[in-house]
């Protein structure tokens, strides 16, 4: 995985996530940034409340690397709101333990959306209507947008968490969409 520039690391620095990094991810280009916020504070919650370690598998992906990863032509990757996550594997652990925190994860994120959880965010937010997604306008409903704080030391806004949500045999897929969609595991 590439580097991630100095900037991009300031800027997840200052979203004071627990438990990821910037070189966790793959850097998106700068306008795209702030739609990683909501899935990010997401993420980071789940890793905090489960107390096990969670890897990034995927998160931004250029038209490039989404074609190889076999991914839909609308992948909210493309956009910097997914993130593919598995838990890591401990020393000598069996298999069957991974794939009961990957159930464990599936099932606690499914639970926050279903409870429309909020996040505290260290960015402010507005609505948007549309999405420009590569010079294609998306009309799927309200989406997020976001625009940064100026004082990001104390949270300054609140993220509801709806989204899509697929389990696979080795990660789950968690993004915020905007609207509710399930794949994978009911």
């Amino acid at each position: 995985m590439p580097e991630s520039s100095p900037e991009f690391r300031a800027h997840i620095e200052a979203l004071k996530l627990r438990h990821f990094v910037a070189d966790e991810l793959i850097e998106p280009p700068r306008d795209l940034w702030l739609n990683g916020v909501g899935v990010l504070a997401v993420a980071d919650a789940a890793r905090h409340e489960l107390g096990f370690p969670i890897s990034i598998t995927s998160s931004y992906r250029d038209l490039d690397r989404n074609r190889r990863a076999g991914g839909v032509a609308r992948s909210r990757h493309l956009l910097n709101e997914a993130l593919d996550l598995r838990p890591s594997r401990l020393d000598d652990e069996p298999a069957s333990d991974v794939t009961d925190r990957l159930l464990r994860l599936y099932h606690l994120l499914g639970r926050w959306r279903r409870e429309g959880r909020i996040f505290p965010l260290q960015v402010a937010m507005r609505w948007a209507s549309t999405l420009d997604m590569n010079g294609e306008t998306l009309k799927a409903g309200t989406c997020w947008k976001w625009t940064r704080a100026s004082d990001v030391s104390q949270p300054v806004g609140a993220f509801q968490f709806v989204g899509g949500l697929g389990l696979y045999p080795t990660f789950v897929h968690v993004d915020t969409r905007g609207k509710l969609a399930t794949w994978g595991g009911g």
